[in-house]
């Protein structure tokens, strides 16, 4: 009842917005901010034709506005409409040839779209203008990481950061590149993006697994912590938890860590698997058993679970 109660009142509350701007409109109908104010409005609600029709009427009055043209590439990008999305930049880049925000806009929509070459032809135009853009080179950066351009890519990252020093995303990129060439330099990017937001979960649980996988398995553990002090629901880094512990012969640690990553994710398919394989390895047959039939419940055809339960149906039959 209370529920179906504030769903009435979100409605009348809809139409009272939107019988305001109407309102407004009818009255000011050559103000083209109550236009594009509506076109907000719509767009908040997935009204993307609404939106496009509001933004065209206040391109029309007033294509002055750069805000204008923005909101109609991302109408038409979330509208899953990225031709016009892309001619409506364009066309603002050339008449606004000296925004470098319109272009950098322009280029992450190219990015988003893998047309990198024209990204990249994109952050040149802007590196033209200003040699300094930390966020031209990320976007270079992201470009060239695409294209498996990795030095170049790395190049670019650095760049970014020696002309933003506080570019978070730039040094969480960096650390991932240097993580998956197994370069302990990797740490340094991480603490440096830990250093602008002390808190940011996702680089803690990537420096974390970057220990795990170069065998610092403490200092692994202890980071998964951090993070999941921040995030007491971080599932994935109670499972990679699980896995240091058992790396490191901590079988009860494993099993208790497997537990809560099941409980922070009920369906986390390898949570079960490794709680059964702890459960075996300490003998508990029985719930080593139903953990297997868990895996296979979500994914028959795991061989690894096939096999498993096979094995330990042995176990108990010849027990």
């Amino acid at each position: 009842e209370i529920k179906k109660q504030s769903q009435e009142t979100s409605a009348e509350d809809a139409d009272d917005i939107r019988s305001r701007f109407d309102d407004a409109i009818r009255e000011a109908p050559n103000n083209p901010e109550l236009y594009f104010q509506r076109a907000n409005y719509y767009y908040d609600l997935e009204g993307y034709d609404q939106a496009i029709g509001d933004l065209k009427k206040a391109i029309s009055i007033d294509s002055s506005l750069l805000s204008y043209h923005h909101l109609l590439a991302d109408v038409y990008m979330d509208y899953r409409k990225s031709r016009p999305a892309l001619k409506t930049l364009r066309d603002a880049a050339t008449e606004f040839p000296d925004s470098l925000r319109t272009l950098l806009k322009l280029s992450e929509f190219e990015f988003i779209l893998k047309q990198y070459d024209e990204s990249i032809k994109t952050c040149d135009r802007i590196l033209r203008k200003d040699g300094q853009n930390a966020e031209a080179y990320y976007m270079l950066g992201r470009n060239f990481k695409a294209r498996d351009e990795i030095t170049r890519a790395i190049n670019s990252f650095q760049t970014c950061v020696e002309n933003d020093p506080d570019h978070i995303d730039a040094y969480f990129e960096l650390g991932n590149l240097f993580d998956q060439q197994k370069n302990p330099i990797a740490v340094k990017y991480y603490n440096n993006a830990l250093r602008i937001e002390p808190r940011q979960v996702g680089v803690m649980f990537a420096k974390a697994s970057h220990y795990h996988n170069m065998g610092k398995l403490n200092e692994a553990v202890a980071t998964y912590k951090q993070a999941i002090v921040i995030d007491p629901q971080y599932a994935d880094a109670f499972y990679n938890t699980g896995l240091a512990y058992l790396e490191m012969d901590s079988i009860q640690l494993g099993y208790n860590h497997f537990d809560l990553a099941i409980k922070a994710s009920p369906t986390l398919i390898m949570a079960y698997f490794y709680r059964g394989y702890a459960s075996e390895a300490m003998g508990k047959l029985s719930e080593a058993k139903s953990d297997y039939e868990k895996v296979l419940s979500f994914a028959p055809e795991y061989e690894r679970g096939i096999e498993a339960l096979e094995s330990i149906n042995k176990k108990i039959s010849n027990k």
